[in-house]
C-alpha cells in the first residue's frame, strides 16, 4: 500500500498544469537569466494568453486589467513557488535578475507531447521578444 506522500508525488509527476507550462517556457530561455520585473513578466504572459494558439496552455491564469499593467494572482503564486523552490533565483546583492535553474525545471518538460513542447518553445521565443 502506498503512502499519501507517494500518491501525491505520483500525481505531481502525472499532472500537467499551467505551472508546468511556465516552467517549460523558462526552461527554453537561451542564456539562463532574465530581468526580475514582475510587471513585465505578467505583461508578457498576458499578451501570450491572448494568442489563440496558447489559450489552452495558459488556461487557469486570470488577469486583472484594471491597473497600469495586467496582473494575475495565479501567475504571481507560480513565480513565488518557483522562487521558493530555487528554480528561479534572485541573485544578491540587488535582486534585479533571475537565474533560471534549468536542471530543476527539466522534469516539467517531460510531461508534454512533442507537439506541446514545440508550441511552448515557440511561445517561449515570443515571450522573450516582448519588450517593456
Amino acid at each position: 500500500m502506498s503512502s499519501i506522500i507517494e500518491k501525491l508525488k505520483k500525481m505531481q509527476d502525472e499532472h500537467k498544469g499551467v505551472d508546468d507550462v511556465i516552467k517549460t517556457l523558462f526552461y527554453h530561455h537561451r542564456n539562463g537569466t532574465m530581468k526580475k520585473d514582475s510587471s513585465l513578466l505578467h505583461k508578457r504572459i498576458f499578451i501570450l494568453s491572448k494568442n489563440p494558439a496558447y489559450k489552452d496552455l495558459l488556461k487557469g491564469l486570470i488577469f486583472d486589467e484594471s491597473g497600469l499593467t495586467p496582473f494575475s494572482n495565479e501567475l504571481d503564486q507560480i513565480l513565488f513557488r518557483l522562487e521558493l523552490s530555487g528554480k528561479l533565483c534572485a541573485v544578491n546583492p540587488i535582486y534585479e535578475e533571475y537565474t533560471i535553474r534549468k536542471e530543476l525545471l527539466e522534469s516539467s518538460t517531460k510531461k508534454f507531447t512533442a507537439e506541446e513542447k514545440a508550441l511552448i518553445k515557440k511561445m517561449s521565443d515570443e515571450f522573450y521578444q516582448i519588450h517593456e
